[in-house]
């Protein structure tokens, strides 16, 4: 039920589960079961952009311990990095060739997770954080942007598990931890803008925005001050399984340094069909993995995540990897990233606009992007 007093609705970009939303119970497991993620709408201002529309969980219901035994390696020096269940996904946009292109796998990039904080003592983000002086929390207004609340919270372990993806995709790459939303996926218009804008000034090369919301001025100004300042801003396509894409993804259609420094994320299957939750349309720029992707989850656990909000830490990622790699080239990395997307409108007709003969966007192709950087 929507409030009067909502100015500014944000929704998690996960899709929550069909089950949950027709109303029956999240499937549990014996570990802790899986975030609920609220309804765009339901939040005060924001809310995570998972629900956008749908009421139910972000997570399967399939919760298991961060071991090494389910862990594996896409990287040539051996280190793990991924899980087994994600191998087919990361074929799927030939990470590995990628990987062994961009050998430095993100060192010195900080990728800033705008979001509902982080389990910081995973052991997912060991040697991996920003100084904790960069770091901030602005629901607790302190400097500890740790993953609040448990289990039965909405929105619990969304920034978990999209920062932990964006690790697979660029494991020498630096998180920012950033928290603007609570554990049941509200927050405030000024928090998420602030978050954009510390992100900013404490040196983010790119900003993860797994958020959707009606538009807001003071977080439209926050976006111009990030991709005027060369920082690219990846940001989830919403989970209405409509045209057009949700603010503040569609920003990356804007003309000009805007839209050349950010980009909206759809999700895909790994038969390159368009997932059906998935918003779509002109303002769409590029497709990547989006179901029972495996992350991390608070309390040294993992789950298998669903959404355009995962989607979005998987080019996160890629982009990660080529800012380490580094060009000459006076294209921005999301000009590249874009005209070297794999055209999937073969299997995809039903997403045409009228008269159209391809999608605008296509399966994001981590391999060609980064061979593509001069």
């Amino acid at each position: 039920m929507m409030r009067s007093t909502l100015r500014t609705k944000v929704g998690l970009s996960a899709l929550t589960l069909l089950l949950a939303a027709c109303g029956a119970t999240t499937p549990t497991a014996s570990r802790p079961p899986a975030a609920s993620l609220t309804a765009q709408g339901l939040s005060e201002k924001y809310v995570m952009a998972e629900a956008s529309g749908r009421i139910g969980a972000w997570a399967s219901g399939r919760i298991g311990a961060w071991a090494s035994s389910s862990q594996t390696s896409t990287v040539s020096n051996g280190q793990l990095n991924t899980f087994q269940a994600n191998l087919p996904m990361w074929s799927q946009i030939h990470l590995t060739q990628a990987q062994r292109a961009a050998p430095t796998l993100g060192t010195g990039v900080t990728v800033a997770v705008v979001d509902t904080g982080i389990d910081l003592s995973h052991p997912a983000f060991k040697g991996h954080l920003a100084p904790a002086a960069n770091m901030r929390d602005f629901v607790g207004n302190d400097a500890v942007p740790q993953e609040e609340g448990g289990s039965r919270d909405m929105a619990y372990g969304h920034g978990t598990a999209v920062a932990s993806l964006i690790l697979q995709v660029a494991p020498n790459a630096t998180i920012l931890p950033v928290r603007v939303l609570s554990p049941d996926g509200s927050g405030q218009a000024s928090a998420v803008a602030a978050g954009v804008d510390w992100a900013v000034a404490h040196g983010a090369k790119i900003i993860n925005l797994s958020v959707v919301s009606s538009v807001d001025s003071m977080l439209n100004a926050s976006l111009k001050n990030a991709t005027n300042q060369g920082v690219y801003v990846v940001m989830a396509a919403g989970n209405n399984a409509t045209s057009p894409v949700m603010y503040p993804s569609r920003f990356a259609n804007a003309t000009g340094g805007i839209g050349a420094y950010s980009l909206s994320v759809g999700s895909i299957e790994t038969n390159n069909v368009q997932s059906d939750f998935s918003n779509y349309g002109q303002q769409l720029k590029v497709l990547a993995p989006g179901r029972l992707v495996t992350a991390a989850y608070p309390g040294s656990l993992t789950a298998q995540a669903t959404g355009t909000s995962f989607a979005t830490p998987v080019v996160s990622g890629v982009l990660a990897l080529g800012a380490s790699k580094g060009t000459s080239s006076t294209s921005s990395l999301t000009d590249v990233l874009k005209a070297m997307e794999t055209n999937v409108t073969d299997v995809n007709t039903q997403y045409l606009e009228s008269g159209a003969t391809a999608l605008p966007y296509g399966l994001l192709n981590a391999q060609a992007f980064v061979n593509n950087l001069r």
